[in-house]
C-alpha cells in the first residue's frame, strides 16, 4: 500500500500516480484516463485537448501477472515513460 501525509490527511492507495502536475493514488483496480466532457466520468482528467479521447486509457491490475498494465483506448495513443505505445 502506498501511503503519504499530505498536509493533515494521510492518502492512501494501492501505488502511486505521479504526473507533471498531479499524484493520484490508485485506490481501485481499474483508473479511467481521459478528456474532461460532461458526457463521459474519467477518474483522471487529462485536459480538454481534443486529441484525446473522453476515454483515452485505462490502468487494470492484472490478477494473473501480479502487475498493473496501461491499455490504450484512444487512436492517438499514449507516451509513459518516454515511450510512445498504440
Amino acid at each position: 500500500m502506498a501511503q503519504e501525509l499530505v498536509g493533515e490527511e494521510k492518502c492512501v492507495g494501492f501505488a502511486k500516480l505521479k504526473g507533471k502536475d498531479f499524484d493520484f493514488y490508485l485506490q481501485k483496480y481499474t483508473i479511467t484516463l481521459g478528456r474532461r466532457s460532461k458526457s463521459s466520468n474519467v477518474d483522471i482528467a487529462l485536459g480538454d485537448n481534443m486529441n484525446l479521447s473522453r476515454h483515452h486509457a485505462s490502468i487494470i491490475y492484472n490478477f494473473e501477472r501480479g502487475c498493473w498494465e496501461l491499455v490504450v483506448h484512444g487512436k492517438n495513443g499514449v507516451t509513459a515513460d518516454g515511450k510512445f505505445i498504440a
